[in-house]
């Protein structure tokens, strides 16, 4: 799987012979349509009372906005946290099963793609807005505290039947406005903290990545981890390089291949 960014393109290539069955999503992300994989238009929410049962078949998301690695990022904010997400996922694949059988459950498991896309609140509302953490673990502390809830909901996820998993990195959370606000002083510049500990999340998650891969060697397993920091910082830092953005057209070119 290859991530490249570029403002206002999206673009997916999966080989001829590769097959998606379905889209699964945790963490707090809000993904692109899932019709770039060629499932459907949108990612329904599980929750949401609209959503039917052919959705659970082809894509849904377990997410729940405010959540992170942290499980005090979640219980403070009042959502559901990423251990709660996985007891959700445990229960579509109960109706998947009751609705096309084991053998056909089994397929459509294996073959998702599953996102998982999270951590930013860790940042912005637990471990600088809290007086929590900051006492017991320092920047790289915290990140290794959180790798590890990372690794082993990775592990969880695999062992529910997951072989696809995409993993994305932390964005310069320093850089949005509410972190420049709290720690970017009077110029509301980047806030530097915040952004090492981004950093410092994406090394030890792409660690996690690392490690998972020598360890899960089953056929057609592919673990990816997406570096969406300097992409980002990119278009921050350098605005004119990129010309006229508007919000609303604002996306980005992804290749994912699976082999």
């Amino acid at each position: 799987m290859v991530l490249n960014c570029h403002v206002n393109e999206a673009a997916l290539v999966l080989p001829k012979n590769v097959t998606v069955t379905a889209v699964f999503v945790f963490g707090d992300s809000i993904v692109d349509p899932a019709e770039e994989f060629g499932v459907k238009e949108s990612v329904p929410a599980y929750l949401d009372p609209k959503t039917q049962l052919q959705d659970l078949l082809t894509c849904v998301s377990f997410a729940s906005g405010a959540a992170g690695y942290d499980p005090l990022t979640a219980k403070t904010a009042n959502v559901i946290a990423m251990s709660g997400q996985l007891e959700l996922f445990k229960e579509c694949i109960k109706k998947i099963k009751g609705a096309v059988g084991e053998e056909r459950a089994a397929t459509i498991i294996s073959k998702a793609i599953y996102i998982v896309c999270t951590g930013s609140n860790d940042i912005s509302n637990t471990y600088f807005s809290t007086p929590f953490r900051r006492p017991h673990y320092d920047i790289n502390g915290y990140a290794e505290f959180n790798a590890c809830y990372a690794n082993q909901f990775l592990q969880d996820l695999y062992g529910l039947g997951a072989r696809r998993i995409g993993l994305y990195g932390l964005p310069p959370i320093g850089c949005v406005p509410s972190q420049r606000t709290i720690g970017g002083g009077k110029n509301r510049d980047c806030y530097e903290a915040g952004n090492q500990l981004a950093i410092a999340y994406n090394t030890m998650l792409s660690g996690v990545i690392d490690s998972l891969k020598a360890v899960y060697t089953l056929p057609n397993t592919k673990l990816i981890f997406f570096d969406i920091y300097y992409p980002l910082l990119s278009i921050i830092q350098n605005p004119a390089k990129y010309g006229k953005i508007s919000l609303s057209s604002l996306t980005f070119n992804k290749r994912v291949i699976f082999t």
